[in-house]
């Protein structure tokens, strides 16, 4: 008896039978710390942030003044006066399912804190249930989210038809006159200023070219060719050279996609991982118990 019962002796053997990915070797840690707790809310939080800011975008271009993003039939309740009227409301849905578990997980941070650190029966029954739904409240709003994005549809054709219709790129026209005319940025932001200014609000793209070549002509400056102060203007061509890290051009963006695909199947992979070895622990745990029984 006292052979098969061994098992339960050795911490490290006990640990493995649990499933556990190590010892907590520090007595004290192991009955005082409430890290299980704590990190999970902050994840809660900092992830349904993150997703609420992000709703908050989609909603805003699911409107009739942006028209960016159109959710498909089956992610719309039409208004119940308005015929023509298609409300977005997985987004509504998602975003107060993402505040809800946000302030709940807050929550619980705010009462763990000022707490002994010490075996406590704050941190046991009362608050667990509490983390259990805000995971809960936080898996909806993630599925919610997920489902109407698998069928929405954006509209690009507009985005790209603003973006060529808006003062974007005169940041490349400054960079351009920096690159080309040989004056500094300092010079170069004042001349694209003043002749964004002169538009009104109206972007023209050859009234810019003329009030920049304007501005050189009087400080004395060679103009670059107008062909290469119109393309400067052009917010593909803007997109395009912003290849390096951390730019929007595809060259940079690509790479990182793939990269964070990537990641996004490791960590799919770990939940995975996690519940193949707690099913071979509890088989390992059954057979300690019945090896234990049969000595008895």
């Amino acid at each position: 008896m006292l052979d098969a019962a061994s098992d339960f002796r050795d911490r490290a053997r006990t640990a493995a039978l649990l499933g556990f990915e190590g010892l907590q070797v520090n007595s004290y840690g192991a009955i005082a710390s409430i890290d299980y707790l704590t990190e999970s809310c902050a994840f809660i939080v900092t992830s349904m942030l993150s997703l609420g800011r992000l709703v908050q975008d989609l909603l805003l271009y699911s409107t009739a003044e942006f028209d960016y993003l159109r959710l498909s039939d089956g992610y719309v309740q039409i208004s119940s006066i308005m015929p023509q009227k298609r409300n977005p409301v997985p987004l509504e849905h998602a975003r107060i399912l993402a505040s809800r578990a946000m302030t709940g997980a807050q929550a619980i941070l705010s009462s763990m804190h000022n707490t002994p650190f010490t075996d406590m029966n704050d941190s046991e029954d009362p608050v667990q249930a509490l983390v259990d739904a805000a995971f809960a409240d936080a898996r909806r709003a993630l599925l919610l989210l997920a489902g109407a994005l698998s069928e929405a549809t954006f509209n690009v054709e507009k985005m790209q038809k603003r973006a060529q219709g808006g003062f974007l790129p005169v940041t490349e026209l400054a960079d351009t006159l920096v690159r080309s005319a040989g004056i500094t940025f300092h010079q170069a932001h004042a001349f694209v200023s003043k002749a964004v200014a002169e538009c009104s609000g109206v972007f023209d793209r050859e009234r810019i070219v003329a009030s920049v070549t304007a501005s050189l002509a009087d400080a004395g400056v060679t103009p670059p060719q107008q062909a290469m102060l119109l393309e400067a203007l052009d917010a593909v061509h803007f997109v395009r050279l912003r290849s390096i890290a951390g730019g929007p051009a595809s060259a940079a963006l690509d790479p990182e996609i793939a990269r964070a695909s990537q990641q996004l199947d490791d960590d799919c992979g770990w939940p995975r991982e996690r519940r193949q070895k707690l099913s071979a622990a509890s088989a390992q745990l059954r057979q300690a118990v019945d090896r234990m029984k049969a000595s008895v």
